[in-house]
């Protein structure tokens, strides 16, 4: 199997305020790994640079959020969501901010990211009554239509 190596910028203060533990390239699906501390990182669900760096500043924020007492359980299962979420949108929105597009096309895919923010947490993707596999779909798509 080849090895591929990925370079991709994070702005320091975003890792400043994520909780960065250790990154296992995996094929169970893209999650956090409360027993590992790590992310968990399935290649097939992101292969987009920029997808894989918001899917690590999205799992991060759960790891962030458990070191700080926020169990991953019950109601706070939500609330979890909506955070690392925020944080994975606030990270997509910079990126796209950072690109060379006329501010029409810019103001377009922000509200694409938006419009597929609110969707995602409608979904209740993580609910296991969701569908598990929602948010990457949408973002799957999102990503290559906003970084092509």
């Amino acid at each position: 199997m080849e090895s591929k190596c990925f370079i991709v910028w994070i702005p320091v203060d975003v890792i400043a305020r994520i909780y960065a533990p250790t990154i296992v390239v995996t094929q169970l699906g893209t999650h956090f790994d409360q027993s590992l501390h790590a992310c968990m990182l399935d290649l097939s669900d992101c292969s987009e640079r920029a997808h894989i760096a918001a899917a690590l500043v999205h799992e991060s924020t759960h790891g962030w959020l458990l070191k700080r007492g926020l169990a991953y359980k019950g109601d706070a299962i939500r609330r979890h969501e909506r955070i690392a979420l925020g944080e994975e949108l606030r990270f997509l929105k910079r990126t796209v901010r950072s690109l060379m597009l006329t501010e029409s096309e810019r103001s377009i895919r922000l509200r694409e990211l938006e419009s597929w923010a609110r969707e995602s947490l409608k979904s209740e993707w993580y609910s296991p009554e969701g569908q598990r596999d929602f948010k990457w779909r949408g973002v799957k798509k999102l990503v290559k239509s906003l970084f092509r």
